[in-house]
């Protein structure tokens, strides 16, 4: 399924129910639930209640994970696996080299604002097989997201690109990783600490917080940054 209307659709059909019916239960209009069906929204502030609604993993309705359906807010619940898809004139590119996806997903990097905006058949970026070989990471488990937000500057700055590793969902002290908090997507540094885990922003104004290990979904870890200068 390649949209979210796709997978929205899907799961109505599994459970029997009308848009009507999704509409009621998010508190949200028909418009907003029949635009996401047709394809006509690239953002919607109701995608979690949906996903909610849907008995879904939000990770499993924004990046589309047939294997990640399950409603479950644990860190062996992050995302598995997303298919790379082909360059546009594949010959151009030659055997060493692969394309990872691009997803535009608003992966907060600021004050935990999150609008889900996805562009879901953006141009991904092309990468050489050897990188992903030297550092033993699965290519077909990774995918490009855009920051927002300034709270990990310098480190990433909004509008940088990064890759997210979703196969490196065990915390390593101050690594950077993407995770899911709340039913919202952040980019934060984060640290061990016993049943809790810091979330530590780079950017000095915006404080760190603790939250317990059970209510963070480690959708994977940053590996890659490229943004403008």
């Amino acid at each position: 399924m390649n949209t979210i209307g796709d997978r929205i659709r899907d799961r109505l059909q599994d459970m029997k129910r009308s848009q009507e019916w999704l509409a009621q239960e998010v508190g949200c209009s028909q418009t907003a639930i029949s635009k996401l069906l047709r394809g006509q929204s690239e953002r919607s502030k109701f995608l979690p209640d949906i996903a909610k609604v849907l008995g879904v993993n939000t990770s499993w309705l924004v990046f589309g994970l047939e294997k990640e359906k399950s409603n479950l807010v644990t860190q062996s619940s992050a995302v598995k696996t997303v298919s790379v898809i082909a360059w546009d004139h594949p010959e151009e590119l030659g055997h060493d080299k692969i394309v990872i996806p691009r997803y535009r997903i608003a992966c907060s990097a600021g004050n935990g604002k999150i609008h889900f905006e996805i562009q879901e058949y953006a141009q991904g970026e092309a990468f050489r097989r050897a990188w992903f070989t030297d550092r033993q990471i699965n290519p077909e488990h990774c995918a490009i997201a855009t920051v927002e937000g300034d709270s990990m500057s310098p480190a990433l700055e909004d509008g940088d690109s990064v890759m997210i590793d979703r196969d490196a969902i065990i915390i390593i002290d101050r690594r950077v990783y993407a995770f899911c908090l709340d039913d919202e997507i952040f980019i934060k540094r984060l640290f061990k600490a016993g049943d809790n885990i810091v979330v530590r922003s780079d950017n000095s104004k915006y404080p760190e917080f603790n939250v317990p290990n059970d209510r963070l979904e480690i959708l994977g870890r940053v590996i890659w940054k490229s943004g403008e200068m």
